[in-house]
């Protein structure tokens, strides 16, 4: 009984490995959003890195 109850344990522990594992492999963005405009026309991005202080600016037609 026990056996089975171990084995049971394990199998659902690896179920739940396996259903995180893909998030915890994926990074997050850690830009930080400075400014965000929308318009009929486009739309401008502007993010900064908190680690390197780096500004990047993007534009979208």
């Amino acid at each position: 009984m026990n056996s089975r109850l171990f084995n049971w344990m394990v199998s659902v522990a690896m179920l739940v490995l396996l259903a995180f594992a893909p998030f915890s492999l994926t990074g997050c963005d850690r830009d930080q959003e400075i400014l965000e405009v929308e318009t009929p026309n486009g739309e401008l991005e502007v993010e900064r890195d908190p680690s390197t202080g780096e500004v990047e600016v993007e534009t979208d037609e």
